[in-house]
């Protein structure tokens, strides 16, 4: 991992908890602790509590034939730098774009939407 994203991994300014379902919530899980650097705090059999800074994520099962869904969410980080952002996911093989409302914009395995931004 690049020395310059290590600030996305524990600089979040709000708490907040969002709940994702998901149809694979151990591969949901996985894409959130690798990409992400969040923090496993509990798993079950269908459900994983991750841990970002002070947001937690319950990543629950949709059922095998449902979409996932969530409402629109984005997480707030220290020392933002779009460029860094980019750059970072596109190390990933992770498409991103900027968002019109500021900050950047990408997808998860699942096509969720995220955003990361820095402080307005």
């Amino acid at each position: 991992m690049e020395q310059s994203f290590q600030h996305f991994y524990n600089a979040a300014q709000l708490p907040l908890t969002i709940v994702l379902r998901v149809k694979d919530v151990r591969k949901e899980a996985e894409f959130y602790v690798d990409v992400m650097r969040m923090k496993s705090v509990s798993s079950k059999k269908d459900e994983v509590k991750l841990r970002f800074g002070e947001n937690t994520m319950v990543i629950k099962s949709a059922g095998a034939n449902e979409k996932p869904f969530c409402n629109e969410f984005g997480f707030i980080i220290e020392k933002y730098s779009e460029e860094t952002v980019k750059k970072e996911l596109m190390q990933r093989g992770i498409e991103s774009r900027t968002s019109p409302d500021g900050g950047v914009l990408f997808k998860d395995p699942n096509g969720l939407q995220i955003g990361i931004s820095g402080k307005v």
